[in-house]
């Protein structure tokens, strides 16, 4: 019987059946949806990370050391076994790669270059000319394309090569069966091994490709290295795999085994971490307020079934039974919402996976769902009895009311509870300066809360103060409004609803706008340009010039190096870029000073003095006055190449008199860079002497030079000994007394002392704040530079480091260094958006190999699946449905009672009221409902997201993540206003629609 009668009821009052069971679905929805998005989120970050990580940063190795005797095929059983008796790691990796590599010298000009043996290579590399080497042959050899036009070599014929072994080489023989190029240089199947760099003649040089065999055999040096490589398997390790999979790997890298995977592991548990800690501060507030919605759906069902309820009691019901009579309905569809509120929370995070999450992230229904969605019915019943207790507990007589009585004391309690508790968590976040503690991070919530309360109390006086100034003024759509305001209870809920509602929208709005910018500059920072190419070449020259040939127009390829030096407890980044090109291709990130053609001119450097010798031959026209010394002493040109560093070519013995001075320079055909002249003492002398000169001409074999021998401060000495002095005077009049073993060096000043740099983060000098400063750059010695401009982030560099012109820095290394030797420079190339496509291929054939692309539109998309974004994406969502459920809660108080209100229009109507006198009431009122709460909750959003936005991580959970900018996009804030401001006026509209429909029949029946 009891349950027949809470089913008539709920027919009975379908609609408001339908609103309650939609809010307490949307209640259990919200509960499920923070495990279940935030498992899919992990999820997402997990394979995010894996995926877009080099092979050899996820792949498992095995090293053998060869003077033991073991070979590939050995080693790789060896690893099978133990991989077979680990099958917690073993299922994760794919078959194994074995190979082995030794190091050896080829050709006339005695190239370095690399013996390797990789199984089943022949599978990846296209043969050019010949055939692949044969497994079960030796002497069988395959040589890159350039590397066989290098060293002479022909197909078929014999070909020697030395084999380094300790610093000594042993002569072998093999036969050339073709040449090759790489199928793919960036495949998982070359492992760790750069095997791929651009073409050299210096015995210090690696060619552009190894020397391969398919045959183990062949590889046979005492130091060779063998290994065996698994690349990890695709999508196979899952949430629960990640802890102890890290640890299992960690164990094995112990024994032979090794891996860059547990570190990633980690790195990736740090950004799920984050991502757990911050869905709460968004999820919390919205589940609450879907409860107190639900909550103010429920009381106002229960009031408007008083008299029901009032009726039950006058014919006997007791306690127990009321209680069952009147929470019978709003029990069952609570009940019957959980399911629905479990499959819309699953739903949600499902089209979530689809639409923002990574590609393969599976949606699961497991136990903390279920644990979810049992305390979302726990959390609905318990709201339920609040709701309705006040009513059910009511005496009949006083049910019978028109207005019920009030609460105040309780109200009051727990208003001063929300107070205190806002009070304290303001002090954490503002005074102790916390903002990651559980207080602190309920700061924002409780602050809108305490608005709400406040919109509502204050809206309440207002308007019962308005009532009576309208009066007296004769406004009377004013005086409908206020009075309207003032008297229904249901009126101040709403308003605190209202602001609730809208200070979590404007809360989760703001962070999005900041963190949307925060990650477009970010990824514009860490790009630095649309694409960028890491590739391997010998030295910078060969990379600029690589360049130069693959873009002569200089539009759409920029050559770059960087390199980091460790200054002050942190990298500091140093980034060479062509000035001419820069503002192609360059991204410059936003809000920081400049653009990328300011910022280009400011570093770039004048060369148009540099003198440039391609020989064959190299001549000074010099007057000597004075030469004296017991020993013989030269003239010496002083040249450098970043590929081979500085020399000093002899160019004859010093003598009295007037005589041109004359080197062999066959190797700077392509071109060397003159540094100076240098006064050469015999080796290990230091008799005294004295020398005085002057040059007169210099000649590049039979061409002159403009070297600026009559320009004051053009040639300059280089600090000497302090056993030497010397002068260097226009006209390049050089006198020097001496009597150490020192030379004496002029050096030709094609360059400034200190270049111009433009300088991110803190000056790396003492003088954290000065305008110079000295580290070392690319050469071996610190380099003074000049800060040309200061930004908060540049390209490639981030937050610590500087941008100058390459070829300045590359020059000025080159007096002291042999770039083509520094392991620590990184090659790039940068390309603009639009570059055809042909690009890599050119660059290849430049002598510079591409082995990997870096996309900025890939770090975008990656930072925007990160675990911030996606915490973000949860605000974002949260807001918008906290604005929904406040609107259909004004719905709902709009439509439950609506009878009596049209009652109330009908009266007044006749009364004499016109009817545009009472829509204008209406409006007000609705104006007012709206409005209050639109513009407090707005400003209180956004307030909150000036406290909590820096405990916030916005684009990366990294500890040296980019500070962020804390800048509001104002279209985004725009839109979000636009949106609910349509919707308010969707309401208004509605709401008036009721008063257009009262009729005056309602007169007869009282408006019940």
């Amino acid at each position: 019987m009891a349950s027949s009668v809470t089913l008539q009821g709920i027919r009975y009052r379908r609609g408001l059946s339908v609103v309650v069971l939609v809010l307490a679905v949307f209640a259990a929805a919200a509960a499920v949806l923070v495990p279940a998005y935030t498992r899919a989120a992990q999820d997402s970050v997990l394979r995010d990370g894996l995926s877009t990580a080099a092979s050899w940063q996820t792949e498992l190795w095995f090293d053998a050391a060869a003077q033991g005797g073991v070979g590939p095929a050995d080693l790789h059983a060896a690893a099978d076994r133990i991989l077979t008796e680990r099958p917690a790691v073993g299922r994760h990796f794919a078959t194994g790669v074995d190979g082995s590599s030794e190091k050896i010298v080829i050709g006339p000009h005695h190239a370095l270059a690399l013996h390797v043996y990789r199984q089943g290579v022949c599978a990846h590399v296209t043969i050019v000319a010949g055939t692949c080497t044969d497994p079960t042959r030796g002497g069988e050899i395959l040589l890159g394309v350039k590397a066989a036009e290098l060293v002479g070599a022909k197909v078929g014929q014999p070909f020697g090569y030395q084999v380094v072994v300790n610093g000594t080489t042993v002569d072998r023989t093999g036969t050339v069966v073709g040449t090759y190029t790489p199928t793919d240089t960036l495949s998982p199947f070359w492992g760790r091994s750069n095997y791929f760099g651009g073409t050299g003649t210096e015995a210090t040089d690696k060619l552009d490709a190894p020397v391969l065999t398919s045959n183990p055999a062949e590889v046979t040096a005492l130091d060779r290295r063998v290994t065996v490589e698994y690349p990890l398997k695709g999508g196979s390790v899952a949430l629960s795999d990640t802890g102890q999979l890290g640890s299992d790997i960690k164990d094995l890298a112990r024994q032979a085994g090794g891996s860059l995977l547990p570190g990633m592991l980690d790195d990736i548990r740090a950004e799920q971490d984050a991502l757990t800690a911050s869905i709460p501060l968004v999820a919390l507030p919205l589940l609450l307020l879907c409860l107190f919605v639900l909550y103010l759906a429920v009381a106002s069902v229960t009031e408007e079934r008083g008299p029901e309820i009032a009726l039950a009691k006058l014919r006997g019901f007791g306690t127990g039974r009321t209680v069952r009579f009147g929470l019978g309905e709003a029990l069952v569809l609570v009940a019957l919402a959980t399911p629905l509120g479990l499959l819309l929370g699953l739903g949600f995070t499902w089209l979530a996976a689809g639409a923002i999450l990574a590609d393969g992230v599976i949606v699961e229904l497991r136990w903390e769902l279920l644990a979810a969605a049992l305390i979302a019915v726990v959390a609905g019943m318990g709201t339920v009895w609040l709701a309705s207790r006040r009513t059910l507990l009511t005496p009949a007589l006083a049910l019978l009311r028109r207005v019920p009585p009030r609460a105040r004391f309780k109200a009051a309690v727990g208003e001063g509870i929300v107070v205190a508790l806002t009070a304290v968590a303001l002090y954490q976040v503002l005074a102790a300066g916390d903002r990651t503690s559980s207080l602190a991070l309920l700061a924002a919530p409780l602050l809108a809360l305490l608005a709400g309360l406040g919109v509502a109390r204050g809206l309440a006086m207002w308007s019962r103060r308005r009532v009576g100034a309208a009066l007296r003024s004769g406004r009377v759509p004013a005086m409908l409004a206020s009075a309207q305001l003032g008297r229904r209870q249901s009126t101040v809920r709403l308003s605190m609803v209202l602001t609730v509602a809208l200070s979590l929208l404007g809360f989760s709005t703001a962070i999005w706008s900041v963190a949307d910018y925060n990650r477009v500059r970010v990824a514009d920072a860490y790009a630095g340009a649309p694409t960028v190419y890491r590739v391997l070449a010998t030295d910078p020259q060969v990379l600029m010039d690589g360049v130069a040939r693959a873009d002569p127009t200089g539009t759409y390829a920029m050559a770059a190096i960087r390199v980091s030096q460790f200054y002050a407890g942190d990298n500091l980044t140093i980034v060479g870029i062509d000035p001419t090109r820069f503002p192609n291709v360059a991204l410059w990130p936003h809000g920081e000073p400049g653009t990328a053609q300011e910022v280009a001119d400011k570093v770039a450097v004048d060369q148009s003095r540099a003198i440039t010798v391609k020989g064959p031959e190299f001549a000074a026209e010099v007057t000597a006055t004075k030469v004296e010394s017991t020993d013989p002493m030269q003239l010496a040109a002083w040249v450098t190449t970043p590929g081979k560093g500085p020399r000093e070519v002899p160019m004859g013995a010093l003598r009295t008199g007037t005589g041109t001075y004359r080197a062999a320079v066959p190797d700077c055909a392509a071109g060397c860079r003159l540094l100076g002249l240098i006064v050469q003492r015999f080796p290990g002398r230091s008799a005294p002497y004295a020398v005085d000169l002057t040059v007169t001409k210099l000649l590049d074999g039979t061409r002159p030079v403009d070297a600026h021998l009559d320009l004051a401060g053009a040639w300059q000495e280089v600090k000497p000994a302090d056993s030497t002095a010397g002068t260097v005077a226009p006209g390049l009049t050089v006198s020097v007394r001496g009597s150490g073993s020192e030379d004496y060096r002029v050096r030709y000043t094609d360059l400034p002392d200190r270049l111009p740099a433009v300088l991110a983060g803190a000056t790396p000098d003492a003088n954290r704040k000065g305008d110079e400063f000295s580290i070392v750059a690319l050469g071996a010695n610190p380099q003074p530079f000049d800060v040309a401009q200061r930004a908060g982030l540049a390209p490639r560099v981030g937050e610590h480091g500087i941008l100058v012109d390459l070829r300045a820095e590359v020059w000025t290394a080159a007096v002291d260094a042999n770039l083509s030797a520094s392991s620590s420079v990184s090659y790039e190339v940068w390309v603009a958006a639009g570059a055809p496509d042909t690009l890599r291929a050119a660059l290849a054939a430049a002598g510079v190999q591409v082995v990997e692309v870096q996309s900025r539109d890939t770090r975008l998309e990656r930072l925007s699946r990160a675990a911030p974004a996606l915490a973000l994406w949860l605000y974002l969502a949260a807001g918008v449905l906290a604005v929904l459920l406040a609107v259909g809660a004004v719905l709902l108080n709009a439509y439950i009672g609506v009878r009596a209100r049209q009652y109330e229009l009908v009266a007044l109507r006749i009364a004499g009221l016109p009817a545009g006198t009472l829509r204008a009431g209406v409006r007000r009122e609705y104006a007012t409902l709206l409005g209050v709460p639109l513009v407090v909750g707005g400003v209180v959003g956004l307030l909150s997201a000036g406290l909590m936005v820096s405990a916030i991580p916005l684009v990366s959970a990294a500890k040296d993540a980019i500070t962020p900018v804390y800048k509001l996009a104002p279209y985004q804030l725009g839109t979000a206003g636009a949106l609910t401001l349509l919707g308010f006026a969707g309401v208004v509209w509605l709401v008036l629609g009721l008063v257009r429909r009262a009729d005056p029949a309602l007169l007869r029946t009282g408006g019940q």
